[in-house]
């Protein structure tokens, strides 16, 4: 095997010990309101309507809150990659405050706004009433939703994506537990329908940001990534974490690198940390300060970029999804059908963006470029290759998989349409997977600022435009928008390519 092929093959390992775990984790997040979909869908149409408003807006107003993840991501993954465990530790802390002081603020407000915003999202009367019964409960719970999004990302960012995915596991569980006895009244409740729904989830949600708090206060332990031996080097001004090594910082060495007294660090153990105390993911009181010189601002520049870019997703997912409402209830039914289904394939991708994200995070924390690249094409290819082979299985039994979806009132046109739907899908698969990760890939490097303008020129141009005018002008309905998000995912990805290949990525400081 060639020098070249080594450092590729080391990275597999690593790179299927974040995303497999993130995978899953994002398949139980979308579990979470594809449940909910699941036994709504039984109530009939309507409920399967207000579900597909419901799923889009907790979705977008979830992201976009929690922008200040890929800032806090960023920072974590950058420091742990340094060994500066005690930055990283307080940096942690001081998102977490910030996302639940932002969660409560955007909670509370939107949540007189709620039938407001389901008749802008082009909801009946009747759609509208059963979307605010389900969400309201879960605005309640809005900082808590926040802060679990940060105790996740924080965690992952340190290399440990078990942890969250054991609490949304958590969430999952219970969510379908409390939607059971509440949605149809058993064990002496009363069934409750719609709102019953909401409060089940609500109170699963909860239940998994304790355990996920619980298991972060107690102190999580998460291995170094990359088997690649530090050495000690006197750095001026810097700050250290207690180790044995007071008064120096660990930087990234060639294989073979040797302490300045000369004795060399074996490598069997550089994938973790020397000492238990700076290795272990714990809060620090130091992150309860309102600012944190070095910390506070480098969070907020690469998160600010990251709000930008959330709220154009944003925009873009509500004008399309108003785009179809305005077609009747079966369009945007089929939608909600087709979304949840297509959420299998999504989440895939993004388990690979995350496990890019870190990659790159630590081993630019490292000072190697290289390797960051490497786990790049890595990620991109594992991705492709994912999301393809569940888009060829899409397209294989569609039928299948939306007799799972489907209400319990679809006629024929409905599963006519919706596979037309599914099939379009299916083709955007690999284009899909393919923003997702190099979106990873540059987010973990600290740049949100090309996924931002990816974004702006997908959704302007091509989702909304090029979508309005294949879905009125030319006629082709829910079909043509679907036909300009493959235009969308392919620009998207076309764009992000050339972002990484220029190499501005390497020289963004966080």
């Amino acid at each position: 095997m060639s020098s070249d092929a080594a450092p590729q093959t080391r990275l597999f390992v690593p790179t299927m010990r974040l995303a497999v775990p993130s995978i899953v984790e994002n398949l139980l997040h979308s579990a979470v309101y594809s449940v909910d979909m699941l036994m709504l869908a039984v109530l009939g149409e309507s409920e399967l309507a207000a579900s597909a408003l419901t799923g889009m807006f907790l979705w977008r107003m979830t992201a976009v809150t929690a922008s200040l993840q890929f800032g806090a991501a960023a920072y974590i993954s950058r420091r742990w990659g340094e060994s500066r465990f005690a930055l990283a530790r307080a940096a942690a802390m001081h998102a977490l405050a910030l996302a639940g002081l932002c969660g409560a603020v955007v909670g509370s407000t939107l949540m007189l706004m709620l039938p407001w915003v389901f008749r802008m999202l082009g909801g009946n009367a009747e759609v509208v009433n059963l979307a605010t019964a389900f969400t309201t409960p879960i605005m309640v719970v809005f900082p808590l939703i926040q802060m679990r999004v940060i105790l996740g990302a924080s965690l992952r960012a340190a290399g440990d994506t078990l942890t969250p995915q054991l609490a949304t596991l958590v969430v999952n569980v219970l969510n379908v537990a409390f939607n059971y006895v509440l949605i149809f009244g058993k064990f002496g409740m009363p069934a409750l329908g719609m709102p019953g729904a909401g409060l089940g989830t609500a109170s699963a949600i909860t239940c998994g940001f304790l355990f996920l708090l619980y298991r972060s206060t107690r102190g999580v332990k998460p291995r170094r990534l990359f088997d690649v031996p530090v050495m000690a080097t006197p750095k001026k001004g810097a700050t250290l974490d207690p180790s044995p090594m007071v008064g120096v910082e660990m930087a990234a060495a060639e294989p073979g690198a040797e302490f300045a007294a000369g004795l060399p660090i074996p490598r069997a153990e550089t994938p973790r940390a020397r000492s238990a105390l700076a290795g272990t993911f714990k809060f620090s009181r130091r992150g309860m300060r309102l600012w944190i010189p070095g910390v506070t601002a480098p969070i907020l520049r690469v998160s600010g970029s990251a709000l930008i870019e959330e709220i154009l997703v944003t925009a873009g997912f509500f004008g399309f999804i108003r785009l179809i409402s305005g077609m009747g209830t079966m369009p945007l039914a089929a939608h909600a059908a087709v979304s949840a289904i297509e959420s299998f394939s999504f989440n895939t991708g993004g388990g690979f963006a995350v496990a890019a994200s870190t990659l790159v995070g630590q081993a630019l924390g490292r000072k190697d470029p290289a390797l960051a690249l490497r786990g790049m094409a890595l990620c991109l290819v594992l991705t492709i290759t994912a999301m393809g082979s569940l888009g060829i299985i899409f397209s294989i039994a569609p039928e299948w998989f939306l007799h799972w979806f489907s209400p319990k009132d679809a006629g024929p046109l409905f599963t006519f349409l919706a596979i037309q739907l599914l099939l379009i899908a299916a083709v955007e698969q690999p284009l899909l997977g393919m923003t997702q990760t190099l979106s990873g890939c540059l987010r973990g490097a600290g740049d949100t600022l090309s996924p931002t303008l990816a974004q702006l020129i997908g959704t302007i141009a091509v989702r909304l435009g090029l979508g309005y005018w294949l879905a009125y002008p030319m006629g082709l309905g829910v079909v043509g928008l679907y036909f300009a998000t493959v235009i969308d995912w392919g620009a998207r990805a076309a764009f992000l390519g050339a972002c990484v290949l220029g190499g501005r990525w390497r020289r963004v400081k966080v």
